[in-house]
Parts: structure tokens; C-alpha cells; sequence
């Protein structure tokens, strides 16, 4: 049996199955019975179960996936925010740099003399973007 692939859906719709099949469960209907009606695994309605045991519908709701967005970040939030204050507030030349405007490599090497942090050009610009 080909089973759904619930990350397709959107998260309204994927918290309306697990609210279905936690419905079916309190009847009273087996695991099997719910995954065959839903086309989900069997492990995956009895996870659910777990969860919703364990706390309330709300468990169930969709939750954001992956890394979390200041994951895999080299400068910290202190960090980004002073840099961006610099940016906005001064021209290079002010920090001692010689540079006449801001620019890609005018970040990175400002970033460097001040965190001691090399940056690709590339990752300066996801900050700039920020």
C-alpha cells in the first residue's frame, strides 16, 4: 500500500488527519484501521497517539522543520546587530578602513579586524540580505 506523504501537504491539512485519527482512536478504532483509512503508516498514528497523550491536540500542530534560523550562523545576534548599526551609521573611512562606501569585502575585512571572523563574500552578502 502506497502511503501519503504528509510533508506534501499544507500544515492545515496536516493537522486535520492527526485530528481525524486521534478522533478514530478515542472510538476506540485500532492503529491499523486509522493508517489504512488515512494512508499513513501504522507507526506514524501511533506516534501521534503518544503525542497527543502525552499533551493535548496542540502537540500535534505542524511545527516549523529544519535548522532553526540562527543555526549554522558565525556571527551572533549581538554581533549582526552592531554590524549593522556600523553600516548605517558610518562610511568606512570612519573605522579606519580604506574604503569610500560599503561594499562586500569592505564588510568582510571590517568584520574581520573587529571579531577576528573571516567571512565569504558570499555569506556577507546573506547578512546584507538580513
Amino acid at each position: 500500500m502506497a502511503h501519503a506523504d504528509l510533508r506534501a501537504l499544507t500544515p492545515a491539512a496536516q493537522a486535520e488527519k492527526r485530528r481525524i485519527a486521534m478522533a478514530m482512536r478515542e472510538e476506540g478504532r485500532a492503529f491499523t484501521e486509522i493508517s489504512v483509512a488515512l494512508g499513513v503508516r501504522f507507526m506514524t498514528v501511533s506516534m501521534w497517539w503518544e503525542r497527543f497523550q502525552a499533551g493535548s491536540l496542540e502537540v500535534l500542530m505542524s511545527q516549523k522543520r529544519g535548522p532553526a534560523d540562527w543555526a549554522h550562523r558565525r556571527l551572533s545576534t549581538k554581533q549582526g546587530q552592531a554590524l549593522q548599526r556600523a553600516i548605517t551609521d558610518s562610511t568606512p573611512d570612519q573605522p579606519k578602513l580604506q574604503f569610500a562606501r560599503w561594499t562586500r569585502a569592505t564588510i568582510g575585512e571590517f568584520i574581520e579586524r573587529k571579531y577576528h571572523i573571516v567571512l565569504h563574500v558570499r555569506t556577507i552578502g546573506h547578512y546584507i540580505a538580513r
